[in-house]
């Protein structure tokens, strides 16, 4: 039998059970992303040369939060011979709500003289839900020709005339299994996601929306010291939970983290009655909804 230890606050499991959840949006996962190349196919054959190809990869983050923004623009000439300085503009378009909470972005970065490929990686913030933006590379503050293109989930129709029936996305619950399999009926109450501790990304923001992680003991010892383990330590004193399987103890996880933890049973049965009441509120907001 696997024994969790749990780290953090134990948020509520929610389950949409309105017959109208079922012909909403479809909310893209936590570690979505929308990739787009600059310059654009041109059917014409009129695309301009700018000596740049560029791919852009965008976190599909749906709701209020940060989006990761990875950024590879390598030079089709070679190296170059002098410094060129970029930038990266995201401007929300399509559906955002509430539309005034809607934030641009501007990433500059410079591609150095001598060097024949530049990659960074930024997190944008989010006011708002949605997730369209038109993407462009500019150069000296001057949109590139070719260069621009769209990324996002547009809003159906039905959607857009009601907001409310996206925003109970917002209150499921977003369970991660890293090197593990779902537990039984996980999928049946909450929002899921199953992937490696390697898939986690080492910006603790990109994975600000999912509210437990469960990964077993011998995997998070393998991982002490990476870029993972890092993230993951930053998003549980964030306020995560995180449910480690076969531990020995606390401070035993405590030492795969670098941090000290004191185990103690009756918080432990205190946290377990506070996500149950949690849950059975939120299912009678549901159901009254």
């Amino acid at each position: 039998m696997m024994r969790p230890t749990i780290i953090g606050f134990c948020l509520a499991l929610a389950v949409c059970l309105h017959s109208t959840c079922l012909a909403q949006l479809v909310i893209p996962q936590t570690l979505e992303t929308a990739q787009v190349t600059l310059p654009q196919p041109d059917p014409s054959g009129l695309t301009k040369f700018q000596g740049l190809n560029a791919t852009i990869e965008v976190g599909r983050q749906f709701g209020v939060g940060y989006a990761q923004v990875n950024i590879d623009v390598k030079s089709t000439t070679g190296v170059l011979g002098a410094t060129r300085r970029l930038q990266l503009r995201l401007t929300p378009n399509g559906q955002h709500l509430p539309s005034d909470g809607a934030v641009a972005a501007v990433i500059p970065f410079e591609f150095a003289q001598g060097s024949n490929r530049v990659q960074v990686t930024k997190m944008i913030p989010k006011w708002t839900l949605g997730n369209q933006y038109l993407v462009e590379l500019a150069e000296d503050n001057v949109v590139l020709e070719d260069h621009v293109a769209e990324v996002g989930t547009a809003f159906s129709e039905s959607d857009a005339r009601s907001p409310e029936r996206v925003l109970s996305r917002e209150i499921q619950h977003d369970l991660m299994f890293l090197d593990t399999r779902p537990f039984p009926g996980a999928v049946a109450n909450t929002v899921w996601l199953n992937e490696s501790i390697g898939s986690v990304p080492a910006d603790w923001r990109a994975i600000r929306d999912v509210n437990t992680i469960v990964v077993p003991f011998d995997k998070l010892l393998a991982a002490k010291d990476t870029p993972a383990s890092e993230s993951l330590r930053h998003w549980a004193m964030a306020g995560g939970t995180l449910v480690v399987l076969d531990a020995p103890d606390a401070s035993e996880v405590g030492r795969a983290f670098g941090v000290s933890l004191v185990q103690s049973e009756d918080a432990l049965k205190r946290l377990r009655g506070i996500r149950y009441t949690i849950g059975q509120n939120t299912k009678q907001m549901l159901d009254n909804y």
